[in-house]
């Protein structure tokens, strides 16, 4: 690998470079600044064939020329500086090897670098010999914000200290920090030695290091308010004065002297020992031998010292004794933290070398980082072990077990009480998972029986071993103050946001532990595959073109997902988007494409075909994804009567409210607040239409309906859209934007917030018809905040004013397709009322109160089968048995509750108490007073004003040819 190939390797794609060169075997002194990799390797080349060092910035910057002063009030000399840095690509590790270095050869330092690495869980990096020594490298698959590697590098170099390796933690953790280019020449020695590549290793995810080192990113100092990635003031770790004298010869020159040096190093000492733990005390101490001391000028410089600890270049500048000094610190505070105790006693006969947890993956997941191993135990590759000693004091190592098991998180559960959760590596050599319930370590027998279920069998007097491990385990989690909750759903929870087994916040991403609903194929998280510029760019190479405004708001509602509990609207919860038309239009695919977002679309699936009538098993599902999309396919196979509840329940966040058996309503114990996606063959507001009508127009403005029309596709006439989305995009493109986009949104959830309220004012209701219609406008206020959002961050390049018109539009279409599928019920009517030409017998009244003699009318039954309704001309009112209506509404498949609510509704249905007769029952003599042999019988029927029932059908000339006389 030459010069320009790494570079390209490790730095950012993007920014202005920096190399640095100097004297040969001296120190940096010139900057030199690029635009481009191959002009920076082109000059590090150049520099390095006049002999000269040769370093370069693993960051890129901003500006290529340092500010006049910076918001502190410093002079940069060079644009190497923390505010300037722009993007990484890479973290880098320095190791120093050789006579008086932490490793003396570099056999050694790989060595202690593989046990370190097992012991992160981290993959292996690249390797590069800097000379004598050595720089790994961990190269990323897409360009990193200098405040999330600015965070990471920290956390890499806590994580190596906590684990006892030895590194130079000013280069390792600094993004602006120098390192030499392979293809150099380190020059401190004759011959000079070549930078070389060892070892290589791919790319990975940022994120997945990120994770992996989520622990250490937890327990980091927070930074200073002034720096620009700062979250609050900053905290240092407890340093000892009385440590770092005993290491740090400047130090001990100035405490010799009792303070009487130059102010500028005297000013140093003062700056470094008011981050000690001794603090103020000890400057003072240190600083009363000197005949200029006083007790105000010592407070004095101490307050207005308002920066970090003294730095080793600001003493050495000061006239410190820093001269050939044997440690590779950039501050002396660094001397003075408390040594590490060893995890366990160091017997007289030194044990085989601990071997650390291993990453062994099961289904896509890796072992969980242990943090709490006890004092007192081990795994040393083929045991689990404790040491004890024996009469005579010598310390022995005891067998716990022959697996290597460890609880490795403290869960409070929704019940109240405690479990542990326990990761064991089976004869497979793969890891699995269990829950262990605390209570269990009050009864011994019981325990080993859990155990031995999961393979990990206790030997003679191991049982008792084991019962302690656990205890000792458990008691390490709680003096941590680590204590999990099981969390049910996933989405908003606290102030983040919960995506498979991962809390987003705005500064970093947290484990959770999921609970037993989570579904086996989703509890190890939303994986993902490939980069958001991938997926990006495939986005727009597909969906962005004109005509593609229908796909495009679907996209954008599945970005607009999580913001819908933004809104903190009472009536808003989401709405259901429904693609529907014949096959081949791309709506499942393109849902699956949005979906894509999150994750792995087929994680965001379910078919409703596969899940039968269980409609309460879908509202599980969505009440799982709570703030996430969900995709319920092919709805067209769903029971009628069932549709309209599944579309409301999902625009109302909550189940249907259910009664228990002593009538009092169930706890409902889910909600969720997201937008759905529904496909189907079938035209949704068509079937809603058939329903009942009171019930078709609470439930078709329950979901915005995109009805695709044939040979919509044409659109993409330009490019092979199955290759694209099935292959290039749906395997190979997920996940990577939906981290991103949810770490934006939950640091600026606030400003979003505003920003939904604002425009859903914008479309406030102005008459009854917008009113009906609010969950679309709050669908369409809710997609183009998303969108704006998405945009911001370079995801999608979408004309999202083109999109608004195309929706308000497209409601205005729904609305017209709203009113014709109502009106069928109009048609319905008409329907009946044909079919009841030859059914209806006619009179010219309906007796009203007692019969007078004499008074039976004939009727004419000519032409009549079986008379199920009677006319009474004179009364214009028309009785029909309800046994008969439903023969007719069975016969012509009409919804006979949905009829009979829109005549009563309309007021077309007179009280049988019009007629004269005692409707106690419910039941009246429909043929009462003619001379039909059925006149004495009695059912129950509909009383129809013939008046009010020509004006609601006027459009048909049904109602006439009924009343026309034979």
């Amino acid at each position: 690998m030459d010069t320009r190939a790494f570079l390209a390797k490790v730095l950012p794609s993007s920014g202005h470079y920096i190399i640095v060169t100097g004297k040969a075997g001296g120190k940096p002194t010139k900057t030199i600044t690029h635009d481009t990799i191959e002009a920076l390797a082109t000059a590090a080349a150049k520099a390095d064939a006049q002999d000269r060092e040769v370093w370069y910035a693993r960051a890129s910057f901003r500006s290529d020329k340092p500010p006049a002063q910076d918001a502190d009030g410093h002079v940069p000399k060079t644009p190497r500086y923390t505010k300037n840095a722009l993007l990484i690509r890479a973290q880098g590790l320095d190791i120093d090897v050789g006579p008086g270095k932490p490793y003396k050869d570099r056999t050694l330092a790989l060595q202690a670098l593989g046990f370190v690495l097992k012991q992160l869980n981290l993959t292996r990096p690249m390797i590069v010999a800097s000379g004598r020594g050595l720089h790994a490298y961990w190269c990323f698959d897409a360009d990193v914000p200098a405040e999330d590697g600015y965070v990471v590098s920290h956390a890499l170099s806590d994580g190596l200290r906590a684990h006892g390796f030895l590194h130079d933690h000013g280069a390792t953790s600094n993004i602006v920090g120098l390192l030499r280019p392979v293809g150099t020449h380190w020059r401190k020695e004759t011959p000079a030695v070549a930078v070389a590549l060892l070892s290589d290793a791919p790319p990975i995810s940022f994120a997945s290091f990120q994770n992996k080192l989520t622990a250490f990113i937890q327990a980091a100092p927070v930074r200073t308010e002034d720096d620009e990635f700062s979250t609050g003031p900053r905290t240092f770790a407890p340093s000892s004065a009385l440590r770092i004298v005993e290491q740090c010869r400047a130090l001990a020159a100035i405490v010799e002297a009792q303070g009487a040096v130059d102010e500028p190093l005297w000013r140093c000492m003062l700056g470094l020992v008011k981050h000690t733990e001794e603090g103020p005390a000890q400057a003072h101490l240190w600083s009363q031998g000197d005949p200029r001391y006083s007790v105000a000028d010592t407070d004095e410089k101490l307050a207005n010292w308002a920066t970090g600890p003294a730095t080793c270049v600001a003493i050495a500048r000061a006239g410190g004794d820093c001269t050939n000094c044997p440690h590779t610190v950039s501050s002396p505070i660094h001397l003075g933290y408390a040594e590490v105790e060893p995890s366990v006693p160091t017997p007289d006969v030194p044990p085989t070398p601990l071997v650390p947890v291993t990453s062994a993956p099961q289904k896509n997941l890796d072992a969980p980082l242990f943090q709490f191993m006890p004092k007192g135990y081990r795994w040393n590759g083929t045991e689990l072990q404790h040491s004890s000693r024996d009469d005579q004091g010598v310390w022995h190592w005891r067998r716990v077990s022959d697996r290597w098991w460890y609880p490795y998180a403290r869960v409070r559960e929704e019940a109240g009480t405690s479990s542990l959760r326990v990761c064991a590596r089976g004869a497979d050599k793969t890891w699995r998972e269990f829950v262990l319930q605390t209570e269990l370590l009050a009864d011994e027998r019981n325990l080993l029986k859990l155990l031995a279920g999961h393979e990990i069998v206790a030997g003679k007097g191991e049982g008792p071993r084991m019962r302690e491990y656990v205890k000792d385990v458990m008691q390490q989690i709680e003096f941590a103050g680590q204590e999990s909750r099981t969390i049910n759903a996933f989405g908003w929870n606290d102030d983040g946001f919960v995506l498979g087994d991962t809390l987003i916040t705005g500064q970093r991403t947290n484990p959770v532990i999921l609970g037993a609903s989570i579904p086996d194929a989703m509890r190890h998280g939303f994986r993902t595959r490939g980069t958001a510029e991938e997926w990006s760019a495939l986005i727009d190479k597909i969906y962005n073109r004109p005509g593609a405004e229908a796909y495009q708001f679907a996209i954008l509602s599945a970005f607009g997902a999580p913001l819908v509990q933004l809104a903190a609207a009472d009536l808003w919860h989401g709405i259901p988007i429904a693609l529907t038309g014949e096959s081949g239009l791309g709506k499942t695919t393109t849902c699956l494409a949005a979906c894509s977002i999150y994750g792995p679309p087929g994680d965001f699936l379910v078919s409703a075909h596969d899940m039968g009538s269980t409609v309460n098993a879908l509202i599980q599902r969505v009440a799982i994804m709570k703030n996430l999309p969900l995709i319920l396919d092919e709805l067209h196979d769903m029971k009628s009567a069932e549709l309209p509840m599944l579309l409301y329940a999902l625009s109302n966040g909550v189940p249907k409210n259910a009664l228990k058996a002593d009538r009092t309503f169930r706890d409902q114990g889910t909600f969720w607040n997201t937008m759905t996606f529904v496909t189907s063959n079938v035209n949704i507001m068509s079937l809603l239409g058939q329903n009942a009508r009171s019930k078709a127009e609470a439930t078709q403005v329950r979901v915005f309906e995109i009805p695709l029309p044939k040979n919509y596709t044409h659109i993409f006439g330009d490019i092979n859209t199955k290759e694209l989305i099935e292959i290039e995009l749906l395997q190979n493109q997920y996940g990577a934007v939906g981290q991103k986009f949810l770490q934006a949104v939950v640091s600026k959830r606030n400003a979003i917030s505003a920003a939904i309220n604002k425009l859903r004012v914008r479309y406030m209701p102005n008459d009854s018809e917008m009113t009906r219609e609010r969950f679309y406008y709050d669908a369409l206020t809710t997609a183009l905040v998303a969108g704006k959002v998405a945009q911001s961050l370079g995801f999608i390049n979408f004309d999202l004013k083109a999109i608004e018109t195309w929706a308000i539009e497209h409601i205005q279409d729904l609305r017209e397709h709203r009113r014709n599928t109502l009106s069928s019920i109009d048609d319905q009517l008409s329907t009946i009322l044909a079919a009841l030409t030859d059914r209806v017998v006619r009179t010219k009244h309906f007796p009203r109160g007692r019969l007078r003699p004499g008074s039976i009318e004939h009727v004419d039954t000519r032409g009549i089968r079986h008379p199920i309704a009677r006319m009474a001309e004179m009364d214009r009112v028309l009785v029909i048995t309800l046994p008969g209506l439903r023969e007719l509404c069975r016969e012509f498949t009409i919804d006979v509750r949905g009829l009979t609510d829109r005549l009563e509704r309309e007021g077309t249905l007179k009280s049988a108490s019009w007629l004269g007769v005692d409707e106690t029952h419910g039941k009246i003599f429909p043929f009462r007073g003619t001379d039909l042999p059925n006149a004495g019988v009695q059912t129950r029927c509909l009383v129809i004003d013939l008046d009010v029932l020509e004006g609601a059908v006027r459009e048909t000339n049904n109602v006439v040819q009924l009343t026309r006389a034979q």
